[in-house]
């Protein structure tokens, strides 16, 4: 079963700077609503060429990443941030969120803090620096996950501050 952390509102649709473009149907019309409107969806891709992605301002350029499969550049792959955590001994389980849908769960903005905080608590040295090497044996082989441990923080603290939480999807 896979997992993919999918922003619970988009960061670009809270700052209002989402480009949305009609949807088309399979012959390339334009989707009309019931009240026969053309319908409208976010465009990741013209959003992120106007500069209008948060995300990418904010996390584009970072080491780490482990982008949702099927979705934008601002979901997250969750199935490897709870191996992650279990690497590190951090609780893992927050990232299905919490609901009562089978497949679905909601991850509040402190739900995904504690994420953060756990990760910054484990591998912050006293005088505040970042601890980003973190090397384990995975099937024989020295792997060295942290860079993807503090992406996956740095994706929580900008989920929780600027989509609302976010939703879990498996």
């Amino acid at each position: 079963m896979g997992l993919d952390n999918i922003p619970s509102t988009y960061a670009c649709k809270n700052q209002g700077t989402a480009v949305m473009i009609p949807l088309l149907d399979k012959d390339s019309k334009p989707v009309i609503d019931e009240n026969g409107l053309p319908e409208v969806g976010l465009s990741c891709e013209k959003t992120q060429e106007a500069g209008g992605c948060p995300w990418k301002t904010v996390l584009g350029d970072k080491d780490g990443q482990a982008l949702g499969i099927f979705g934008t550049d601002c979901w997250y792959r969750g199935k490897y941030g709870v191996w992650l955590l279990e690497q590190v001994g951090l609780e893992s389980h927050v990232l299905y969120g919490e609901g009562t849908e089978v497949g679905a769960g909601y991850l509040s903005e402190s739900d995904l803090m504690s994420v953060y905080n756990g990760i910054e608590a484990l591998f912050t040295e006293d005088d505040g620096t970042r601890i980003t090497k973190y090397i384990i044996n995975d099937n024989g082989a020295d792997r060295d996950i942290g860079a993807d441990l503090w992406y996956l923080a740095e994706w929580c603290r900008f989920t929780a501050k600027y989509c609302d939480g976010a939703e879990a999807w498996y």
